[in-house]
């Protein structure tokens, strides 16, 4: 069985296109994981009709085309936590290896507070791993960082805009030591305008002499 167990950003800026991202693939057979391009990926779709988990096809006068694509859970492989996770919380945390595939949930099922520790799901954030649904948000998701996970500018892109009249998610970055890496989280939150309409303080919860840094140095 062959499946996706990744996406990778291709840039920095941003561009919410699928074919901005290199796609990581997985041979069961083998354990081999082996990185391509969205030309390939739908050349290996589309052209060879091979069928890869977490690629959804279309098809329109006999011409197949890729409809969506989003990392799926490693096989075989998923903790205690991840369960209890997606049947309290009703969202969906995929791993592969170290790695934070993806963060899926839809907001009509999220009828509490949800907080992610991510350093409990792995180590390492890999790009694009928001996919949220529901146009009403009773409840936003709370992401706690701290120095125990890795994540980068990409981490926490979307294929689709996460402003909303409701605030979506919002970043628990109070235990980063390091300002370098707390800086990361404040220009995506600029960059994707999350804080429209928001105070920061809701989106970026961090301690009270970094918030007031930060927003003179980026948002002034």
């Amino acid at each position: 069985m062959l499946y996706i167990s990744r996406i990778i950003d291709t840039q920095v800026q941003n561009v919410s296109s699928d074919t901005y991202c290199n796609y990581a693939i997985v041979d069961t057979d083998d354990g081999v994981e082996e990185v391509v391009d969205w030309n390939t990926l739908c050349y290996i779709c589309s052209d060879l009709f091979m069928s890869i988990e977490g690629v959804t096809v279309d098809g329109i006068d006999g011409i197949v085309y890729i409809d969506f694509v989003k990392p799926v859970q490693e096989p075989g492989v998923s903790t205690d936590l991840q369960t209890k996770t997606q049947m309290l919380k009703r969202v969906t945390v995929t791993t592969y290896k170290s790695y934070i595939t993806s963060i899926r949930c839809n907001f009509f099922d999220v009828t509490t507070p949800v907080s992610l520790r991510l350093s409990d799901f792995g180590k390492i954030c890999a790009d694009r791993l928001f996919y949220f649904r529901g146009a009403k948000i009773e409840h936003p998701i709370t992401i706690i960082l701290d120095d125990n996970v890795s994540f980068g500018p990409c981490s926490f892109k979307t294929f689709e805009p996460l402003m909303t009249s409701d605030l979506a998610v919002s970043f628990d970055i109070r235990e980063i030591t390091r300002d370098s890496v707390a800086e990361i989280i404040y220009k995506f939150v600029r960059e994707n305008d999350l804080y429209d309409g928001h105070p920061l303080e809701t989106v970026v919860i961090d301690r009270e002499d970094r918030l007031w840094y930060m927003s003179q140095r980026i948002f002034d």
